[in-house]
């Protein structure tokens, strides 16, 4: 009896085990059929401007979409890609003649064109500026609070006239350099600061050397330049009155 039991459960897995090979070799079957070359290295795509049936003018390539810009297009100037070593004593080249110039001639000296320019140049300054030099000018940006090296303030400031006096130095000298100066190191970039030539429209960098002598006056302007009522406010603040 026992014997026969023994049989019987030997042919049972017996026929499993059969079945079980069949299944994976089934399996792998199925696998391999996915395998195949023309699939994996020859991929089915288009080159550039091949025709195709699939699309009404027979074309594989897409128009562009209406209102699509060039990367390469827009406003540029003589000085956007100049990336040449200024030097003091080789003759002037155009990045060093912009390095002393002033503002160009259609550039707004008042009223609400300037006003507009200044909004502008503000908000390209906190888009690529303020990382770096901070919202005020200060040199505290972002990547400066997390280790980057720190760039001199655009107006000195006191807490540097003994802990950095270099930085200090480039500070007042920042107050004296003509808006020539602050486009030329947005074009062409100037120590640990790349070029800004390819993210700056040659407008816009015009617009941010005006919102920068802005940031210089709002913290730099002697008190006798200041009104009455401005000299009051300012002392209010100082003492930490805070006045209507």
């Amino acid at each position: 009896m026992k014997k026969s039991c023994l049989q019987l459960l030997l042919v049972h897995f017996a026929k499993r085990t059969e079945g079980l090979k069949w299944l994976v070799l089934l399996f792998s079957l199925a696998m391999f059929t996915g395998c195949g070359k023309s699939d994996m290295s020859e991929q089915p795509n288009y080159e550039p401007h091949q025709s195709s049936a699939f699309f009404e003018d027979g074309n594989s390539a897409r128009p562009l979409v209406e209102g699509t810009v060039s990367r390469s297009g827009g406003q540029s100037d003589a000085y956007e890609f100049d990336r040449s070593a200024h030097s003091t004593t080789a003759p002037s080249t155009p990045a060093q003649s912009l390095v002393n110039a002033g503002y160009p001639a259609d550039f707004p000296q008042s009223g609400e064109p300037l006003r507009r320019q200044l909004e502008r140049g503000q908000e390209r300054y906190n888009i690529y500026c303020s990382v770096c030099h901070g919202q005020t000018g200060a040199g505290d940006g972002m990547i400066v609070q997390r280790g980057f090296i720190r760039p001199p303030s655009f107006y000195p400031l006191a807490s540097d006239v003994e802990s950095n006096p270099d930085l200090y130095r480039r500070s007042q000298n920042l107050l004296q350099v003509p808006p020539g100066y602050v486009c030329d190191k947005i074009t062409n970039g100037y120590g640990a600061m790349y070029s800004y030539a390819a993210r700056v429209a040659p407008t816009d960098r015009w617009a941010i050397a005006a919102y920068i002598r802005v940031l210089q006056s709002s913290q730099a302007m002697p008190r006798s330049e200041l009104s009455t009522f401005e000299q009051k406010a300012l002392d209010a603040a100082v003492k930490g009155v805070v006045t209507p």
